[in-house]
C-alpha cells in the first residue's frame, strides 16, 4: 500500500497554481507601478511649479503599493490555508495541536515524500555551476582570495533545484591546525553561518536547501597551466612565500614572493641554444623571482634573483619561446583565507521560485515536466 494513496498531482497543483498566478501578476503590476512614479517624479521635478504635484504622486503611491502588498499577501496566505487543509487532507497528514507555519511545515515535508514516490515532481530551477576559478585572475562567478593548497568545487547535479537565485556564497577556513583537513565557515546573503565544512570531505548536508554541494580538494603538488606544448616539467621549489597586501600590490618582496593568489608567471625562451626559465611574481613579467639557463634540454637548476629567496629547478624540452606560463604552488591554507562566488539559475521556474520566497525552500523535482508552468500563468 503506498503511503500516499490519494497523492493526486493535479488536484494539489492547479489551485496552487492560480495562487501562484495571481501572485506573480500582483508583482509585476507592482513594479510597472514604481516605474510609472518615478517617471511622474522626474517630470514634476522639472518646474517649480509641477513640484508642489510631488506630494500627491507620492501619496498615491504609497496608497497603491501598500494595496499590492496586501493582496500579494492574500494570495500568499491562500496557497498556506490550502496546504495546511487540502493538501493535507489529500496526503492523510494528521496534526494535533499545531499550526501556523509549523503545520505548513509538515505539510511540506509530507508533500515533499509524496513526490519523490510518486515520482510527481515541479518544473526545477536548473543551476548554473560557476566558473573554474582561474589563479591569478579574479571571476565574477568564481574568485579566489585565497592562494591556498586547493580549489573550491561546486556541484549542482544532486539538488538541481536552485533554492536562491543570485547569491553571494563565502567559505572561511577558521581551523587550520591540521593540513588537508581545515575547518571552513559557510555564509551566504541570506545566512552569516550556515554551517561548517572540511577540507577534502564533499559537503552536503547543510547546502541541500540551497541547490549545491561544495568540496574543497587540497593539493600536495605545484600545478602548471599555459604550457600547452609540455615544455617544462616535474617542477621543484623551495623557498617560496606566499605574498600578503592585496592582489594589486606587486615588486615588494618583503611581502612574499608570489603575487597574492599563489602564482608564479614564466617566461621561457631559448637564445642559441640556450634555453631559459625565468619566474616572475606578477602577470606582467616585471618583477623577477627566480632565473636559470642551461645548454639544450634537461634540468634547469633556478636560482633566486632580487634576493627573494626561490630556487629551485624544473626539466626543459623546448619546442619553442612561451612568455604565458604559470605555476601554482601548494601553499598550506591559512585561517582567513577565503573562497567565494556567485551561484545563479539559468530559468527560475514559477512554482519552485514562489515556494522558495514564501516557504524558503524548493520542491523536489526528479522530473522536470511534471508541472507545467503555464498553471501559475495568470489569465484575468
Amino acid at each position: 500500500m503506498a503511503l500516499y494513496p490519494d497523492y493526486d498531482r493535479d488536484d494539489i497543483f492547479k489551485p496552487i497554481g492560480k495562487s501562484i498566478a495571481r501572485y506573480n501578476e500582483l508583482v509585476s503590476q507592482k513594479a510597472d507601478q514604481e516605474t510609472i512614479v518615478s517617471e511622474q517624479i522626474d517630470e514634476c521635478n522639472e518646474t517649480e511649479g509641477t513640484r508642489d504635484m510631488l506630494l500627491n504622486v507620492l501619496a498615491e503611491r504609497e496608497s497603491n503599493i501598500a494595496r499590492f502588498d496586501s493582496a500579494m499577501e492574500d494570495a500568499v496566505a491562500t496557497v498556506e490555508s490550502y496546504l495546511q487543509t487540502g493538501v493535507a487532507t489529500m496526503l492523510d497528514v494528521v496534526t494535533q495541536g499545531i499550526g501556523g507555519s509549523e503545520l505548513t511545515q509538515k505539510v511540506l515535508d509530507a508533500l515533499e515524500d509524496a513526490m519523490y514516490l510518486n515520482t510527481d515532481s515541479v518544473l526545477c530551477n536548473t543551476i548554473l555551476p560557476p566558473e573554474e576559478p582561474v589563479p591569478g585572475r579574479a571571476d565574477d562567478a568564481a574568485d579566489i582570495d585565497n592562494a591556498g593548497v586547493g580549489e573550491l568545487y561546486i556541484y549542482a547535479d544532486n539538488y538541481p533545484q536552485q533554492v536562491h537565485d543570485d547569491l553571494n556564497f563565502e567559505i572561511e577556513c577558521i581551523d587550520a591546525s591540521v593540513e588537508g583537513s581545515e575547518i571552513w565557515l559557510i555564509r551566504c546573503d541570506k545566512e552569516d553561518d550556515i554551517g561548517r565544512m572540511t577540507s577534502n570531505v564533499t559537503c552536503e548536508d547543510v547546502m541541500e536547501k540551497y541547490g549545491l554541494t561544495f568540496k574543497i580538494v587540497t593539493r600536495t603538488v605545484i600545478y602548471e597551466s599555459g604550457d600547452g606544448a609540455n615544455q617544462l616539467s616535474n617542477w621543484s621549489l623551495s623557498g617560496a612565500v606566499k605574498r600578503k597586501g592585496n592582489e594589486d600590490s606587486s615588486g615588494d618582496l618583503s611581502d612574499g614572493n608570489s603575487d597574492y593568489y599563489g602564482v608564479y608567471y614564466v617566461k621561457l625562451y631559448d637564445t642559441a641554444g640556450t634555453r631559459t626559465v625565468e619566474l616572475y611574481q606578477d602577470s606582467g613579467l616585471t618583477t623577477m623571482v627566480a632565473s636559470g639557463s642551461r645548454v639544450g634540454d634537461g634540468t634547469i637548476t633556478l636560482a633566486q634573483a632580487g634576493g627573494s629567496g626561490l630556487s629551485g629547478s624544473v626539466d626543459v624540452a623546448y619546442t619553442g619561446d612561451d612568455p604565458s606560463i604559470y605555476v601554482k604552488y601548494p601553499f598550506p591554507h591559512e585561517v582567513g583565507d577565503k573562497f567565494y562566488f556567485l551561484s545563479e539559475v539559468s530559468a527560475a521556474k514559477n512554482f519552485q521560485t514562489f515556494f522558495v520566497e514564501q516557504f524558503d525552500r524548493a520542491l523536489p523535482c526528479d522530473d522536470p515536466e511534471t508541472v507545467d508552468d503555464d498553471w501559475a500563468t495568470w489569465t484575468p
